[in-house]
């Protein structure tokens, strides 16, 4: 099974800034090397939910840590987990016995010229078939991130891959053509305002497991008795 699990954090919901104190040193200095203020709250929050996962569903007590390429990955656990952020909108997945790559994407207005670097010839033909903007916008959304998904499965990062030599058949379940491997995809629509996509490694395509937790319940299963907050 692959579950992912999500949180979402309003506009006016703040972040109890306790949390941070839970973290390790490494985490906390990756955390901290990001510019934005937004994302170092996502990066927090996708590293305690991993925590929250891997301690609950799979009795995992050990640090989250980065290799080279800041991949997440656990000591002394078979599997694998992946975070991706958007907006207010932070994903954990994980593939207990395998590897796995999660992207997530609030979907927005975007210029189509882009499917001209990232599509392959037989997708940019996908797309210009299409009939209306929204198919289009939605086309480009669930390409991206099952692109993003696999480039982070893998663990090579973008600088050696072209994306728009990953092609997709979108044909039924979402699959990769001309490769012969254990890559397998999920590909669907959050609250019709985010794109998600997962790609695993698995001999057999596994059941998608997916799980909300507010960020209270975050912050409770953590910090317990601390309630104060700041934005």
């Amino acid at each position: 099974m692959i579950e992912i699990w999500i949180v979402e954090r309003r506009d006016d919901e703040k972040i109890n800034p306790a949390l941070f104190s839970v973290l390790t040193k490494e985490q906390y200095d990756y955390i901290s090397s990001k510019q934005l203020m937004q994302d170092r709250y996502n990066s927090l929050l996708g590293t305690v939910l991993s925590r929250y996962v891997l301690e609950n569903r799979f009795s995992c007590f050990y640090p989250i840590k980065r290799n080279a390429d800041r991949k997440p990955y656990v000591d002394h656990f078979p599997g694998e987990i992946n975070i991706s952020h958007s907006n207010n909108t932070v994903v954990c997945a994980v593939n207990a016995t395998g590897k796995i790559g999660v992207d997530i994407e609030e979907i927005s207005e975007i210029d189509f010229a882009i499917i001209t670097e990232f599509f392959s010839f037989n997708e940019q033909y996908m797309f210009h078939i299409l009939s209306s903007k929204r198919k289009k916008q939605l086309l480009l959304y669930q390409l991206w991130t099952l692109k993003e998904s696999f480039v982070k499965a893998t663990g090579t990062g973008l600088g050696p891959i072209l994306l728009s030599n990953i092609e997709f058949d979108l044909t039924g379940q979402p699959r990769l053509k001309f490769q012969q491997n254990n890559w397998k995809f999920h590909s669907g629509l959050l609250n019709e305002t985010y794109c998600l996509s997962v790609c695993y490694s698995a001999s057999k395509e596994e059941m998608i497991s997916i799980h909300k937790i507010s960020l209270n319940e975050l912050a409770m299963y953590f910090l317990k008795d601390q309630t104060s907050y700041i934005g």
